[in-house]
């Protein structure tokens, strides 16, 4: 592979290109990107899972764009009460043998819309998890993709969400019941799990139907921060439609 850390950028010529950043810490990637400082060595492809040999000029970072489109993703999984992307198609993926399929890791916010999982006049007589999971602009993903190399099998890594700038989760990856291995090796039973398929492993305590005494739902409006130790942040407004 040829980086570890991934992310898709419009340079000064207005061009948009794969490449890595020239940061140290997931941090600094949004604050040299303010400061107008941010830097990227090119990759030679325009599709994430087919990418070459690192280009030798380095470019500015005039705008980072959305890491993965719709048809880069042909299906994303979401693993409920629990609490990735693939290089190459897999399936009976040996547990030994999953981080063979893993491209990296990214923050993402797995959003879900609490009425078509409990109120029956929307969901009707039975939960429907997936679908209160599925409509459009849900799961937005993070501007950075962080491989193995870095993160291992993602651990042991904090994960912290805010809203409005208010703490709402506080935890750690190695507080999952299933990790990332044991993911892989489960549903790619009898599965095949597509090139850039993406897994979310699931969100920790602190949802808004676990708040005592009243649950606080988002609302329109509200601005919501997932960060991952080493993997960065992803925020986002919460519009209603």
């Amino acid at each position: 592979m040829a980086y570890s850390r991934l992310i898709r950028f419009r340079a000064d010529d207005l061009e948009i290109y794969f490449g890595e950043p020239e940061i140290d810490h997931a941090s600094e990637l949004l604050e040299k990107l303010d400061q107008g400082i941010l830097h990227a060595n090119p990759i030679h492809d325009l599709n994430p899972f087919k990418l070459g040999t690192t280009l030798r000029h380095r470019k500015r970072v005039k705008e980072i764009v959305p890491l993965l489109s719709s048809l880069d993703v042909p299906i994303v999984r979401c693993i409920g009460l629990n609490y990735v992307k693939h290089r190459h198609s897999g399936k009976n993926i040996h547990r030994e043998d999953a981080l063979d399929y893993v491209a990296g890791y990214v923050a993402s916010n797995d959003v879900s819309a609490q009425t078509r999982y409990e109120d029956t006049d929307c969901a009707g007589p039975l939960p429907q998890w997936n679908f209160g999971k599925g409509f459009d602009k849900f799961a937005p993903l993070g501007p950075m993709l962080v491989t193995p190399r870095l993160v291992g099998d993602a651990s042991n890594l904090r994960l912290q969400t805010w809203v409005n700038g208010e703490l709402r989760q506080d935890a750690n990856t190695e507080d999952l019941l299933f990790g990332v291995k044991d993911i892989i090796a489960f549903i790619s039973q009898g599965t095949t799990l597509q090139k850039g398929t993406v897994i979310l492993t699931g969100t920790p305590a602190g949802v808004a139907m676990e708040m005592e005494p009243t649950p606080v739902y988002l609302r329109d409006g509200d601005v919501v921060k997932v960060e991952i130790e080493q993997l960065g942040s992803v925020e986002n407004r919460m519009a209603f439609e």
